[in-house]
């Protein structure tokens, strides 16, 4: 597994606002410390409306420990100036099951996340976070594709995609409706 439970990854950047280097992102592996934080940003309607889980806290918190278990998902708080701010994770594809990328090929990997904070929607933040997370996943010698599934009227992740450099591959049905399929090679 490329990501140890003790695994920090960091990017630091020139700071336009204060001009310093600094901090910018960290991805820090998902920790039972930080279910209820992720259980509170599911249950944002700007989530709730993408994430399609309407699960109890009991139901997340099973859902989210049991992933800590597997080998084949790796999922991530994402801060911002040492604030936590979304959540991100990818998967080795062809592990997933349940009807998900029936077609998936070793070295394919999928990947979802969201902002939790609703004061870092539309400003830019998810590009520069996935253009980062990217870099890192570039380092996992397991993967060299990375997939997306966008909800067809979800323009917003689609051009977050667009501009962090996914390549659109057309229309798909999935498990939970049809969607936008898009790519990058890492």
């Amino acid at each position: 597994m490329l990501y140890s439970k003790d695994f920090i990854a960091e990017s630091v950047v020139k700071d336009s606002e204060i001009g310093e280097f600094v901090k910018k992102f960290e991805f820090k592996p998902l920790q039972e410390s930080d279910i209820d934080l992720l259980y509170r940003w599911l249950s944002q309607p700007h989530v709730a409306e993408i994430w399609y889980e309407s699960l109890s806290y009991q139901e997340t918190r099973a859902k989210y420990l049991a992933c800590l278990t597997y080998d084949w998902i790796f999922l991530f708080i994402v801060y911002y100036r040492n604030q936590p701010i979304g959540y991100i994770h990818y998967y080795y594809a062809e592990k997933v099951g349940h009807g998900w990328w029936p077609d998936a090929k070793p070295g394919e990997a999928g990947l979802d996340l969201f902002i939790g904070e609703q004061d870092y929607l539309d400003k830019g933040y998810g590009t520069a976070l996935l253009k980062e997370f990217i870099k890192k996943i570039s380092a996992d010698p397991k993967v060299h594709t990375l997939f997306v599934d966008v909800e067809l009227n979800n323009l917003r992740a689609q051009r977050c995609y667009e501009k962090a450099g996914f390549i659109s591959q057309g229309e798909i049905n999935t498990p939970a409706g049809k969607a936008i399929l898009m790519a990058i090679t890492v």
